[in-house]
């Protein structure tokens, strides 16, 4: 038989277990405290290297003579640019004693919408400009080469008494330094025809050039100047022009 347990016996008891439950809560608390640290702490990242985008320049972008063939003046300080795909013949004519400059640009590619390009250089003592090029008013004034001129556009067929049936036709005029210069494009209605454009804004006039003895081709390559600028060639030898304060 089991004797009943004395008051020291229940008093050790719960001692026990009030130590037992302290000490319970203590573990439980540090656990917390640990897993709070643990929730606390930033995750390692993972780098990830990132190529940069090609800065995108907004700075318009220079039109492209690369397919396009330099022409020079021959007896009038001037040049422009036409296509490579054109083909030129001098064609020039004496009127009295006056040498006229025409140069017929011919396109040897039919998918062009050019045909021609008519180049004429005439003596223009009176400064004036026609009233009515090909006997018709003209469409609207035009700038060449910062030179102010008058346009003309014509359909196909009009009548000129020379064609019994002539092609669509756009022609330009100014008249510098004492000589009219005309530009015929035959095969294009509209001065905005992207040929017509590029081979217009191309004009310069430029009383430093030489004149160049026979229409020639120059490369297309730039000498770098000292001071940052750019020349280009020119003259019958194709040679570069002087750099600034050359």
């Amino acid at each position: 038989m089991t004797p009943p347990a004395t008051k020291l016996q229940f008093f050790l008891y719960g001692l026990v277990g009030v130590f037992v439950a302290i000490s319970l809560a203590l573990i439980g608390a540090a656990g917390g405290y640990y897993l709070g640290q643990q929730s606390s702490v930033e995750p390692e990242r993972t780098i990830v290297p990132v190529t940069p985008s090609p800065r995108v320049n907004s700075s318009p972008t220079p039109t492209s003579t690369s397919s396009a063939k330099l022409y020079q003046g021959r007896h009038s300080t001037f040049s422009f640019f036409y296509p490579a795909s054109f083909s030129y013949e001098i064609t020039d004519v004496e009127a009295g004693n006056e040498q006229i400059e025409q140069v017929l640009f011919t396109s040897q590619d039919p998918s062009t919408t050019l045909d021609r390009i008519i180049l004429y250089v005439s003596s223009n003592p009176t400064g004036q400009l026609p009233e009515y090029p090909y006997d018709q008013p003209p469409t609207g004034e035009y700038i060449l080469g910062s030179v102010p001129g008058i346009y003309l556009e014509l359909p196909e067929g009009y009548s000129d008494g020379l064609q019994a049936d002539p092609p669509p036709l756009t022609a330009v005029f100014v008249v510098h330094e004492g000589k009219t210069y005309k530009v015929t494009f035959e095969g294009a209605t509209s001065i905005q025809d992207p040929l017509i454009q590029e081979v217009l804004k191309s004009f310069s006039f430029d009383s430093s050039q030489s004149i160049v003895p026979d229409g020639i081709a120059c490369p297309m390559d730039a000498k770098i100047c000292p001071d940052g600028s750019s020349v280009g060639r020119t003259g019958p030898n194709c040679e570069f022009a002087p750099c600034p304060g050359e």
